[in-house]
C-alpha cells in the first residue's frame, strides 16, 4: 500500500505518542549529555590555551580513538560521530600548534570513513563527486610529470586533500539514513571542540586588555591564530546550534539554552573581526529558516525562535560589542573591502585565458600571480583556483561541484530535509568563495548532503490529526492500516 506524505508524517508521530515516556527520558539523557559534553570542552579549551603541549596529546587521542572506533564493529554512524569531532577539531589542533601534519584533519576524516566504508563493503562510488575529482587529475599527473613527486607532494597535498575528503564523505553518507536524533548528535560532535576554540578566544582577550580594534581581522581577538580560520570554524558553530534549535525535538527551555551557546559563539566571531565565518552563518542559517518558515505545522514556534534570537543579537549583542570595540565593529562590517580577494580572482581568470586546456598546474597558481602582481599570495577562492590550475577540467569540475548540490536538494522529500541540505550547500560554497579548501569543513558539510534524511520534528498529533490519519489510511486503496509494528520507533539509540 502506498502512503501519502501527510499520513506518514502523522503515522510517524503516533508512534511517538504510543510511547511518550521513552520520548521525555531519551531527550532528557540527550541534553545532560550535551550539556556535560559541551562544559568538558571549555576545560579542553582552557587548558590547551594554559599549555599548548596539550593540544598535540588531544590530537593524538583523537586519531587513535577514532581508528580504534573504525577498526571495531561499533555502527557505522559512530564513524560520522568521529569525523565530525576532526572536522571540528582540525583548526583547534592548528591554534595549539599541535605536533601533527598540517592537513592531517582531512586525511583522518579520510582514513576513518574509508576504512567504514570497506567495513560495510560499501564499493559502489556515487557518481558526480567521483567524477569531480577525476577531473583534477589530469592537471596534477602534469605537474608530477614535470617536477617529480618529491618536488610536487606538498602543493598536490594542500590542493587535493579537501576534494578528496570530500570524494570520500559524499562516498560515506551517501549509504546512511540520517535521522533527527543523528543529525543532533553528528553537530554536537562538531560542535564541541569549536567550544574549546571560542574558548581559547575569550581567555585570549580577557588576558589582553589593551586590544587595538583595527579595521581589519584580528588575531589577538582570535587565540593568536589566523581569523579567518577562527572565524570560520566559530560561525559553523552558530549554525550548528541554529540546526539543532530549529530541526530537531527538544524543549523550549533546553532550545533557550543552546541559544545562548549559539550567541556566545556569535560574539566570538564577530570579535575576530573576520567576516567570512559570520557571513557563512547567517546566510545558511536564513536558508534553513526561510524553508522551515514555509511549512505551516512548525511556523509558530519558529516565528518565536527567530524573534527571540533576531531581537537580542540586533538589540542587545552587536550594540553592546560596537560599543566595547570603539566603534570598530560596525565600521567593519560597513566596510565592502574585499581585503584584496577580487584582486587574485581577476589574476586568476587572467591565468586561465592564458592557459584555457589544462591550466598552469596543481598548486601553481601562486607563481602565475607572482608574474602578474609582483606578489606571491595562496589561494583564497576555490572556484578561481579550479580555473586557474585545472583550465577546460577546472570548468567542468566546477558544474559538478555545484550540479552535485542541486541533485541532493531536489532529491529530498521534506522542506525541513531540504532546508538542512540547502543550509549545508550554501555554508560549503561560501567558505570555498573565500578560504578555498584549507579545512576539512566545507568537505565534510557537501559530502554529508549525501544522506538520506528522514526529519520529522512536527509536534505530537491531537485527537483531530489522528482521526484525520485513520481517514487516509481508510480511503488509500481500502486496504487496512500498516500493523503497530511497522510503526517508527522514536528516537534512535545513541
Amino acid at each position: 500500500m502506498t502512503i501519502s506524505r501527510d499520513a506518514e508524517y502523522t503515522i510517524h508521530n503516533i508512534g511517538l505518542a504510543r510511547q511518550p515516556s521513552r520520548v521525555r527520558r531519551a531527550t532528557r539523557e540527550l541534553f545532560g549529555f550535551t550539556v556535560l559534553f559541551l562544559a568538558f570542552h571549555v576545560l579542553v579549551g582552557v587548558i590547551i590555551h594554559n599549555v599548548p603541549e596539550m593540544a598535540t596529546v588531544h590530537a593524538a587521542v583523537t586519531i587513535a580513538v577514532g581508528l580504534v572506533i573504525a577498526l571495531s564493529r561499533a555502527p557505522l554512524h559512530r564513524m560520522a560521530y568521529v569525523a565530525a569531532y576532526i572536522v571540528g577539531s582540525e583548526v583547534l589542533w592548528r591554534m595549539g600548534g599541535a605536533q601533527v601534519y598540517w592537513e592531517v584533519g582531512k586525511y583522518a576524516t579520510i582514513f576513518v570513513l574509508f576504512i567504514g566504508l570497506f567495513r560495510a563493503k560499501a564499493f559502489r562510488l556515487p557518481v558526480l563527486p567521483t567524477l569531480f575529482f577525476l577531473m583534477l587529475l589530469p592537471s596534477a599527473a602534469w605537474v608530477i610529470r614535470e617536477s617529480g613527486l618529491t618536488e610536487a607532494r606538498d602543493a598536490l597535498s594542500f590542493v587535493l586533500s579537501g576534494p578528496a575528503a570530500l570524494v570520500i564523505c559524499a562516498w560515506f553518507f551517501s549509504s546512511q539514513r540520517v535521522e533527527s536524533r543523528r543529525l543532533q548528535r553528528i553537530l554536537l560532535y562538531a560542535l564541541a571542540p569549536i567550544i574549546a576554540i571560542a574558548t581559547i578566544a575569550l581567555s585570549s582577550i580577557l588576558q589582553a586588555p589593551n586590544i587595538e580594534w583595527v579595521l581589519e581581522s584580528n588575531f589577538q581577538a582570535s587565540g593568536g591564530f589566523g581569523p579567518n580560520q577562527v572565524s570560520d570554524a566559530l560561525g559553523l558553530g552558530v549554525l550548528a546550534v541554529w540546526i539543532i534549535v530549529m530541526v530537531t525535538p527538544m524543549k523550549f527551555m533546553e532550545r533557550i539554552v543552546l541559544l545562548g551557546v549559539g550567541i556566545w559563539l556569535l560574539i566570538q566571531t564577530f570579535l575576530t573581526f573576520s567576516r567570512g565565518g559570520m557571513i557563512n552563518a547567517v546566510v545558511a542559517g536564513t536558508f534553513l529558516t526561510v524553508h522551515i518558515l514555509i511549512d505551516q505545522r512548525r511556523r509558530p514556534g519558529v516565528i518565536l525562535l527567530i524573534i527571540i534570537a533576531a531581537v537580542f543579537s540586533v538589540t542587545v549583542v552587536f550594540p553592546w560589542l560596537n560599543v566595547y570595540t570603539g566603534g570598530a565593529l560596525a565600521e567593519r562590517y560597513a566596510d565592502a573591502e574585499t581585503t584584496g580577494r577580487d584582486v587574485l580572482f581577476l589574476a586568476d581568470l587572467q591565468v586561465f585565458a592564458q592557459n584555457p586546456l589544462w591550466g598552469v598546474g596543481v598548486g601553481r597558481s601562486p607563481e602565475a600571480r607572482l608574474k602578474l602582481m609582483g606578489a606571491r599570495i595562496a589561494t583564497h577562492t576555490e572556484y578561481s583556483r579550479l580555473l586557474a590550475e585545472h583550465g577546460i577540467m577546472g570548468v567542468l569540475a566546477l558544474a559538478l561541484l555545484f550540479g552535485m548540490g542541486l541533485v541532493n536538494y531536489l532529491r529530498m522529500s521534506t522542506l525541513t530535509a531540504k532546508g538542512v541540505v540547502v543550509a549545508f550547500l550554501v555554508w560549503g560554497y561560501l567558505f570555498m568563495s573565500h578560504s578555498a579548501t584549507r579545512t576539512a569543513m566545507p568537505s565534510f558539510l557537501i559530502g554529508f548532503t549525501f544522506a538520506q534524511f528522514n526529519l520529522f520534528t512536527a509536534p505530537l498529533p491531537s485527537r483531530s490529526q489522528l482521526q484525520r490519519t485513520v481517514f487516509l489510511l481508510s480511503t488509500q486503496g481500502g486496504e487496512q492500516a500498516p500493523p503497530g509494528n511497522l510503526l517508527p520507533r522514536g528516537p534512535e539509540a545513541p
